[in-house]
């Protein structure tokens, strides 16, 4: 087993971004774990500022990030996402469907003593320069990790469809194989 860092690809794809500043608060709460209950979508559309027009779309667009899917993505991967978080529709100007999506899943993954990483003199994990996990703790094919829940994971299942599926946008760095 794999598993990567999940990020998207602005260089090579266009953007979203917020029609409003005033979401910014949702997106933080959705980064941060806080689905606002009930869920009212946030506007969003892409960012048509500088070389990001003539960039192509993507399934899977950088968004402050949190993670967007494409309706095409979102099919192709739903089994996986519906297990480990939340779909949240986006109010997409111009049709396309896109949504959000909040990664519920956080597990006790990351083996900190074979780990190569730096702490802050509260004992709070500054950086991680080799990441470790331990395989059996990994039950899903997309999580978080308490010690660095700004991150997504995804395992080699996750991977797979992605690339089965021919979607765009996303990146993976590799972290960590098992032995």
């Amino acid at each position: 087993m794999n598993v990567y860092r999940l990020s998207a690809e602005p260089e090579k794809y266009r953007p979203l971004a917020l029609v409003r500043e005033s979401d910014v608060s949702k997106l933080t709460d959705l980064h941060d774990g806080l689905a606002p209950q009930p869920w009212n979508p946030v506007a969003v559309e892409w960012l048509d500022e500088g070389d990001s027009a003539t960039k192509p779309l993507p399934d899977f667009p950088s968004f402050g990030g949190v993670p967007a899917f494409s309706r095409r993505a979102i099919e192709t991967l739903k089994p996986m996402l519906e297990r480990s978080g939340t779909i949240l529709p986006l109010a997409m100007r111009g049709g396309d469907d896109f949504f959000a999506y909040q990664v519920s899943t956080c597990i006790e993954a990351l083996d900190e003593d074979a780990s190569v990483l730096s702490r802050f003199s509260t004992g709070r994990i500054m950086s991680i320069s080799k990441y470790v996990f331990i395989p059996d703790a990994i039950s899903s094919a997309i999580f978080k990790v308490p010690q660095r829940r700004a991150e997504i994971f995804v395992t080699d299942a996750f991977v797979e469809e992605v690339t089965r599926a021919g979607l765009t946008g996303f990146v993976f760095d590799h972290l960590y194989s098992a032995p």
